[in-house]
């Protein structure tokens, strides 16, 4: 041991190790490695961190997703019938009003713990959000009760337009959910057994 080696104390002192006995300069060397390689991880070990944490967020995402994916599905069934059958418009009219009422908009916490997951499928549900406010609003337009039935027949229409938009974005958000990873048919049994 020489008188310029600084040892970390611990063990036997009389045996020093070659890697507990070094200079000023080799500890600084060692020090500097260390310190680049805890910030090189650091981004990394957060982004793993926050992933964890959004986890069970992500999943309560995906589960209202296919909800949303089934009630998608049924509002454009309700609205194309109607736009190819002008005899049942009011009556798909009042069928549709609380179907796109029914739908939660996804927030943007869960849109923001979706992205760690798939930044496609939370950009699909945000666009999924604006086709749900447009629904709504040319569904609750005022009609002229002289033209209601031609009022209707062009409210339906748009809304077609809309529906059918829904419902691709709302599955291909759920394809691209279950392909990053938040398949509840995989992952149940991890949700009920975290509860």
């Amino acid at each position: 041991m020489d008188a310029s080696e600084i040892c970390l104390l611990w063990g036997n002192l009389q045996i020093q190790k070659w890697w507990s006995c070094m200079s000023k300069s080799e500890w600084s060397g060692w020090a500097q490695a260390i310190g680049v390689a805890v910030a090189l991880a650091s981004p990394w070990i957060k982004e793993k961190i926050d992933k964890y944490r959004a986890r069970h967020v992500a999943r309560d995402v995906y589960l209202q997703s296919l909800r949303m994916s089934k009630v998608a599905n049924r509002l454009d069934a309700i609205i194309s019938n109607a736009s190819s059958n002008p005899a049942v418009l009011n009556q798909a009219h009042q069928e549709a009003i609380p179907i796109i009422r029914s739908l939660r908009e996804i927030t943007d916490f869960e849109i923001e713990a979706l992205r760690l997951y798939s930044g496609v499928a939370a950009s699909r549900l945000r666009t999924c959000g604006a086709l749900q406010a447009k629904i709504s609003g040319v569904l609750d337009l005022p009609m002229d009760l002289g033209n209601r039935h031609f009022a209707l027949q062009i409210m339906m229409d748009e809304a077609y337009r809309h529906a059918r938009e829904l419902r691709k974005h709302i599955n291909e958000a759920v394809i691209l959910m279950e392909a990053s990873g938040l398949n509840v048919r995989n992952n149940l049994s991890d949700m009920e057994n975290e509860r």
